[in-house]
């Protein structure tokens, strides 16, 4: 019964999550790197207008700057990485809303997670 409550659940609401990364490398080994991303939350129903996702913060989230939507609890994703609605407000069923931003910029050539070698014939 609880594995079909999840399922109907997860039926009602969808999430989608979109990242984009740049990466220049020169000949002299210096390298830049750009990351920016998204997740996007949909309600289809109004059952699931005031869903709820926890996100797992791992190391790799060291150095990134995360943006909530203002309709979200920024104290909650703070604290416990929760995207969560403030208590007046549901989200749209049938719209898609933005609810987190992300973007990481550097020029530190270890945190690139490519390497190139090049030997010119």
């Amino acid at each position: 019964a609880a594995a079909a409550a999840a399922a109907a659940s997860a039926d009602q609401s969808s999430a989608s999550v979109q990242e984009n990364m740049n990466v220049t490398l020169t000949r002299d080994g210096e390298a830049s790197m750009q990351v920016r991303g998204s997740l996007s939350l949909t309600a289809h129903s109004a059952e699931a207008a005031g869903v709820a996702v926890q996100l797992a913060r791992g190391p790799a989230a060291a150095g990134f700057a995360f943006q909530n939507n203002p309709n979200t609890e920024k104290q909650a994703f703070t604290d416990s990485a929760m995207i969560a609605l403030k208590d007046t407000k549901s989200y749209p069923v049938g719209t898609t809303v933005g609810v987190l931003r992300w973007r990481k910029a550097t020029k530190v050539p270890e945190e690139v997670p490519l390497t190139l070698n090049v030997w010119p014939e």
